[in-house]
């Protein structure tokens, strides 16, 4: 994972593996790690997902993840850790109902606006409510309302703790 023309002097792994534990059951497991060069400092993450069908129309997906960088922070909290879980149910052809729920503890700060890296321990949380539709088998459009907020009134957030949003995007494949 450092390509031919590699400024930075960055060497890194990427990589993982998928397996099926039951019919309806399977984990996957993804790492990078390695030195990010430039005196970026030697870094670690991992993500954990589970996705469990749950019947023929609804699925739960449970992700963790953890990474930790030897020069971001300050003193020992240097790293970052969080679960997200994800519930889907299609309700017909065109039609699928997303939520998801996330938390992330970030030791160090690092995940604060620029500048203000090793501000502190911070917990970051969102929930997210959405619609899939796909009116052709290329095109979806996604509409969604989410959540955020700190633990702590840190300046994430334009000054504030929380923050409501809702957006659409579509995705077009071809």
């Amino acid at each position: 994972d450092s390509g031919f023309n590699n400024r930075l002097d960055a060497s890194t792994f990427l990589g993982g593996f998928t397996f099926s534990v039951s019919d309806n059951v399977d984990l996957a497991y993804m790492t990078t790690t390695g030195n990010l060069g430039d005196g970026l400092g030697n870094i670690y993450m991992q993500s954990i997902v589970a996705t469990v069908d749950v019947s023929c129309k609804t699925q739960y997906v449970l992700q963790s993840d953890y990474g930790t960088n030897t020069e971001l922070g300050v003193g020992t909290g240097n790293e970052w850790y969080g679960i997200n879980q994800y519930v889907f149910h299609t309700l017909n052809d065109n039609w699928k109902l997303g939520a998801r729920y996330e938390i992330l503890r970030d030791e160090a700060g690092t995940a604060s606006p620029a500048g203000r890296v090793g501000n502190g321990s911070e917990t970051y949380s969102a929930a997210t409510l959405g619609l899939n539709w796909t009116p052709h088998t290329n095109v979806t459009v996604r509409p969604e309302a989410r959540w955020d907020w700190v633990n702590k009134n840190s300046g994430s957030f334009g000054g504030n703790n929380s923050l409501f949003t809702a957006g659409v995007d579509a995705i077009f494949t071809f």
